[in-house]
């Protein structure tokens, strides 16, 4: 008989487990657009390990301090938030801590790939609930619940699909299962309308999960966090490992979320936005289905998938094609980079592999903001004053500008608030503006507060000529009280907007505040200028958003003032 050698076996359901294996290993040939990574790189962050003190590196990490800064921006006490190695280190110690054979979940999919393995580690039963496609399947979820369900998964935008669970949802299976533990993950809540993080915090039985990788663009430093009742966030503390996160890591994390980190992330979320918009028109109109996602990604729908993937592989560009799951062989995801020229690069691609050998100019999002479409009038007037009739099927608007006014406005676009903000732009910067704008505002303000900035954009540009003896540079300082706003602007010909609000509010006189930022990108678009607002202190939204627009107002009144001799301002000898 044949002596065999016994060896370890692990359970039966870890033998059965397929291994997570990440995506190719980085080539700086190829624009990777498959792992939902920004590619945004705080250079700042490298430098600072220069001057940082040894002792990150021998002595054992402690979260402390980062977890009390992370409590107090979310109006928590201290013991209410654990810094964990990533998000998926606090999804899997929430795995840990609630499930066993003898309990369930419930886990809607298609989803992160790592929560079905970390169902089947505990050797709970779990209940898969489709959702592919449309609203958070609330009603199905709750037909799961049973006394024995201990955990629900929330995963608000989803990864892969994008989509979104609505608050009054969150609440009612909160509400319907008080004995079990929601996991609410928002690794992706940036970059989505609305932040469900006021609402799960104030839940009881939910626990919240949050990462720096996506919007915060720190993938590579490995901090996530997790945030509930303080019970609940001991029971995650008690099944992980003391010391999860390196000292390293959480110095870089506190100083990037504590410094310039804040701006930073505003301005890329804006970016990613933008041309998540645009990715989605063209392709939608290359005849792929385009899914509504609110996450850093587009998500399509077509029966090439595998086809487009390789022909983009051929254009140095890899976006995910999901091979290994069958229930998504027809779909692509598609990071944003959120980067000018990685953008530009991604749309030519998906031009030559969509359109065959059409060479249409690659565009940037915010860059060439496209008002083609729309029927525009313009009318140069006497002196440096023009006007501008600009009519789509969402918006009719009539705009007038006088470069050298008297601060004179005549403003109404349908929103209070912007009227308000327009008459302060007018006033500040010396010209007379004057604006109607009938839109279709029972839809909502975007696209009325878009085309209004487009419009008045457009008026500047042409009132502006061949921007002949004007200063072309201008920065200005505004404060209102507690807040304190910075604009430059420079009237070079090449449209470019880097915007930073950091805004809480939802909403402002009737004006969400998304579209703030947005309004300002536009008029840079049409205005064909590059302009820079920051935010730089302050506590209410009115007066800060006001701030910035004064600023603006004083820049603007700087670069458009004339100097002597006449001559255009570049060595160029044209803007």
């Amino acid at each position: 008989m044949k002596n065999e050698t016994v060896g370890p076996k692990p359970l039966k359901r870890i033998e059965q487990l397929s291994v997570y294996r990440p995506g190719s290993a980085p080539n700086k040939d190829i624009l990777r657009l498959d792992t939902n990574e920004s590619l945004y790189a705080p250079a700042e962050l490298m430098q600072l390990l220069a001057s940082a003190d040894p002792e990150l590196i021998n002595r054992y990490p402690n979260a402390a301090e980062l977890e009390s800064t992370l409590a107090q921006h979310f109006g928590l006490k201290n013991d209410q938030v654990l810094v964990t190695c990533g998000a998926d280190d606090a999804l899997f110690r929430t795995f840990l801590a609630m499930l066993d054979p003898e309990r369930e979940v419930i886990l809607p999919q298609p989803g992160f790939e790592m929560l079905d393995r970390y169902a089947q580690i505990t050797g709970a039963t779990t209940h898969i609930v489709p959702w592919l496609e449309g609203a958070y399947p609330t009603e199905e979820v709750l037909s799961k619940v049973n006394e024995r369900t201990a955990l629900i998964v929330v995963v608000s935008p989803n990864n892969p699909t994008g989509g979104t669970i609505k608050v009054n949802e969150l609440r009612r299976i909160s509400e319907a299962a008080p004995h079990a533990l929601i996991l609410l993950d928002l690794a992706y809540t940036e970059f989505a309308d609305e932040d469900l993080t006021p609402t799960g915090l104030s839940l009881p039985n939910v626990i919240l999960i949050r990462t720096l990788s996506k919007g915060w663009g720190l993938a590579g430093l490995r901090v996530g966090y997790a945030m509930g009742k303080t019970q609940i966030v001991d029971w995650l503390r008690a099944v992980g490992s003391p010391y999860p996160v390196s000292r390293i890591s959480l110095f870089l994390a506190h100083y990037y979320l504590t410094q310039s980190g804040e701006n930073v992330l505003q301005a890329q979320v804006s970016r990613v936005r933008h041309e998540r918009e645009s990715l989605n028109q063209l392709l939608a109109g290359y005849g792929l289905d385009i899914q509504p996602s609110q996450g850093n990604f587009v998500f399509v729908k077509t029966p090439r998938a595998q086809e487009i993937y390789e022909k983009l592989l051929e254009q140095k560009v890899s976006v995910r094609f999901f091979k290994t799951r069958p229930q998504l062989k027809h779909y692509l995801r598609i990071t944003c980079p959120g980067n000018e020229q990685a953008y530009a690069r991604l749309e030519t691609a998906f031009r030559l592999v969509l359109g065959g050998n059409e060479q249409a100019k690659p565009a940037s999002p915010i860059k060439e903001k496209n008002i083609e479409p729309a029927k525009m009038q313009s009318k140069k007037l006497d002196g440096r004053s023009a006007e501008i009739k600009r009519v789509t099927k969402e918006t009719q608007i009539t705009v007038r500008v006088d470069i050298d006014g008297q601060g004179k406005s005549q403003v109404q676009s349908g929103i209070g608030f912007l009227d308000h903000m327009l008459s302060a732009l007018a006033k500040h910067s010396g010209m007379n503006i004057s604006l109607s704008c009938v839109g279709d505002l029972e839809v909502d303000d975007h696209h009325s507060s878009e085309d209004c900035a487009l419009a008045l954009g457009a008026a500047i540009d042409q009132a502006l000529g061949e921007r002949r003896g004007i200063h072309r540079f201008g920065y200005a300082y505004a404060p209102l009280d507690e807040a304190m706003a910075r604009a430059v602007v420079d009237f070079s010909g090449r449209p470019f907007a880097q915007i930073s609000l950091g805004l809480g509010r939802e909403k402002i006189g009737g004006w969400a505040t998304e579209n703030m930022g947005h309004f300002f990108e536009s008029l840079a678009t049409a205005a064909k200028a590059t302009l820079h607002v920051n935010l730089l202190t302050g506590f209410n939204d009115h007066h800060r958003i006001e701030a910035a627009f004064k600023a603006l107002a004083l820049a603007l009144r700087e670069a458009v003032a004339r100097r002597e001799g006449g001559e255009i301002p570049s060595t160029k000898g044209v803007l």
